[in-house]
């Protein structure tokens, strides 16, 4: 496969794909799928998560392959070294080969420095939740209990979780998601119709083969590959917060109402 692999001073004629989500989209399982399809039908050499692969748990070889160190971080906040002369090292690497591999972007680490290279770079894929409510719920289920993934999911008592709502009716880990799904919007109307949108609901109750026509990946495809990922909350989430009333009205105050209302 390396053999049909552009030389590092040519540009494909065709643009390679990237796939934006947000934290608890979907986006895992779908970057499985669509990776898969990419790595047998284009000369994009591998897949990685953006986040991760500008970590420091990954070697970057001579001849353009990765090698994993060790377990990666889902948290952005945890990210080794974000910032420092090694991301931006990596984030350098990334531009100037971006061709080569098909990556994972979430939304919060599309800074206008990312954006600048990254929206004219690629064919974009996206994936996102209708209910922005019970992503909300699941990403709190994360944050709260540092568990974003496991081969078993989670499994969580009712009412045994409370989320930090303040006084004035705000929750910092709401603010983030607010902010980081304006990005996200912002980021879709500017692609428009550049963008295949992909939305969680209906990719985890149909075929995924009618998930990958539906973003024009019809060439023949061995699905008995793919395996799906352990969905991480499948319980009653609203049950498991204490204090959901308060979660409620923290989600109302922000513009997260205006993109998908709860009564």
């Amino acid at each position: 496969m390396a053999d049909q692999v552009p030389a590092p001073h040519k540009q494909p004629n065709i643009k390679p794909y990237a796939l934006l989500g947000t934290a608890r989209s979907g986006s895992t399982p779908f970057f499985r799928l669509t990776s898969q399809y990419i790595q047998q039908h284009s000369n994009q050499l591998d897949a990685h998560e953006f986040l991760i692969y500008l970590g420091q748990k990954y070697k970057i070889n001579k001849d353009y392959s990765i090698e994993y160190w060790g377990a990666g971080i889902s948290d952005p906040a945890r990210l080794p070294g974000f910032g420092s002369p090694q991301f931006h090292k990596r984030l350098n690497f990334i531009r100037k080969n971006y061709h080569r591999y098909y990556l994972k972007f979430f939304a919060s680490m599309m800074t206008p420095d990312v954006q600048r290279w990254a929206m004219d770079s690629y064919q974009w894929l996206l994936i996102e939740r209708r209910d922005l409510f019970q992503q909300l719920l699941s990403r709190l289920i994360s944050k709260l209990t540092n568990h974003w993934y496991s081969n078993e999911g989670t499994n969580l008592l009712q009412n045994s979780l409370i989320a930090p709502c303040r006084e004035d009716g705000r929750c910092v880990y709401i603010d983030f998601f607010a902010e980081e799904m304006i990005t996200y919007f912002q980021i879709k109307n500017y692609l428009g119709d550049r963008a295949r949108t992909v939305y969680y609901e209906d990719f985890v109750t149909q075929p995924v083969e009618i998930t990958l026509e539906k973003i024009g990946f019809s060439q023949p495809f061995d699905i008995t590959k793919f395996e799906w990922t352990c969905r991480q909350n499948p319980m009653d989430k609203s049950s498991i917060f204490k204090n959901i009333g308060e979660i409620q009205q923290c989600y109302r105050a922000t513009v997260l109402q205006s993109f998908c209302p709860i009564k």
